[in-house]
């Protein structure tokens, strides 16, 4: 007879929660024919006064073997924010390692460079940059009716220093 006990427990729960879960195997087949249950035989040899001897014994009854299993936890903070910081650290290096690849390795890479970099050579660029971008936003948060006030006027496009 096999005697599992397994256990469960969550230990940030009152131990009255913690309670094991029992079953119960039979080892022996019970359709053997010839001897049920828990059998063997063994034998001892011996020699005596120079004769050999031979002990069989027959060893039967009921054997019982008892397994026990578990697992038990607890909530600790510690590794939920270890885990937690691993986890954003290695979307940081996931980013720097797809730059490497697209802007090192792969075929098209001059056009992803083009891309991911803006040129500026004016000696205000950072203001230039900064205007483009107000200019951009406004473009995308102007209403409807803003946009066709803006079809009917005959104001001239500023195209800067250049006079294109």
């Amino acid at each position: 007879m096999a005697m599992n006990i397994h256990w469960d427990c969550n230990l940030d729960w009152a131990e009255s929660h913690c309670t094991p879960e029992y079953s119960f195997t039979r080892l022996d087949d019970p359709a053997a024919g010839i001897s049920k249950g828990w059998n063997f035989r063994y034998a001892n040899y011996y020699r005596q006064n120079g004769s050999d001897y031979r002990v069989l014994i027959k060893a039967y009854g009921l054997r019982f073997i008892v397994y026990v299993t578990g697992r038990a936890g607890r909530f600790n903070i510690i590794p939920l924010t270890m885990n937690l910081g691993s986890g954003l650290a290695l979307l940081g290096l996931a980013t720097i390692l797809c730059d490497v690849i697209v802007l090192h390795l792969l075929r098209k890479r001059s056009a992803y460079r083009e891309a991911k970099f803006q040129q500026m050579e004016d000696e205000d660029a950072y203001k230039a940059m900064n205007d483009e971008e107000a200019e951009e936003s406004e473009l995308a948060a102007g209403s409807a009716g803003a946009a066709s006030a803006a079809v009917g006027s005959s104001a001239k496009p500023d195209y800067g220093a250049t006079g294109e």
